[in-house]
């Protein structure tokens, strides 16, 4: 049975991210850069989701060689991690620090799609 997951502020910082665009599949230096957290938390935070079901993993789809770099582990959302996702995020998210949201507005600088 999967163990619950404590709303700490790194958690509920991926859901708030994830739940932006629910249908992206995100891989961790990605994330862990919008979410504003450190490259080596994000992937033990993605591990936990993942263990607790509220999140799926599988392996980018391309050939390393020709992409020049090894693949990457993608992560989605599930239906009940968005669901706890959303309900953590407006729980918690006054409780925790505010993040710069100008890399998600169109015709900002250092905007990424």
């Amino acid at each position: 049975m999967p163990q619950p997951v404590r709303p700490t502020e790194n958690v509920v910082a991926v859901f708030d991210t994830m739940l932006e665009r629910s249908s992206k599949s995100w891989y961790g230096l990605e994330l862990a850069k919008h979410a504003e957290i450190g490259s080596a938390t994000i992937y033990q935070v993605l591990l936990r989701l993942e263990r607790a079901g509220l999140l799926e993993a599988t392996w980018e789809s391309i050939d390393p060689a020709e992409a020049g770099r090894p693949r990457r582990r993608l992560y989605r959302l599930t239906g009940t991690g968005a669901e706890v996702g959303t309900r953590m995020v407006a729980e918690y998210k006054p409780r925790v620090r505010q993040r710069n949201r100008s890399a998600w507005l169109p015709g900002a600088e250092g905007y990424k799609t």
